[in-house]
């Protein structure tokens, strides 16, 4: 469940199922790492989700923007309902991510 939830892109879902994991084999620590690699995810600052650096002039996060919303379009990815909803997610991110680095001056 916890693997589903990181290809769906569901950070905060992954972690939780991770950390149930955790709970029923405390001496693993693969489920540790994967928690972690979870948290971290679902923490990533709009800089990352738009693959740029944090020192990138508007016109860089302005390409980087429209590259990601080409690649990650929902109408592109029509194939599955867990393909449409993960495009979702990582549009519903990269726009996020664009309203809050990519509209200031």
């Amino acid at each position: 469940q916890a693997e589903a939830h990181m290809e769906l892109l569901e950070f905060k879902e992954a972690a939780s199922a991770y950390r149930a994991l955790i709970a029923l084999e405390p001496t693993n620590i693969a489920w540790e790492e994967c928690e972690s690699k979870a948290i971290e995810l679902g923490e990533a600052c709009h800089y990352q989700v738009l693959g740029v650096s944090p020192h990138a002039d508007t016109e860089e996060i302005r390409r980087a923007y429209r590259q990601q919303c080409l690649a990650w379009h929902p109408d592109k990815h029509q194939a599955s309902a867990e393909s449409r909803r993960r495009a979702n997610t990582v549009f519903t991110r990269i726009t996020a991510a664009w309203e809050a680095i990519g509209t200031v001056e």
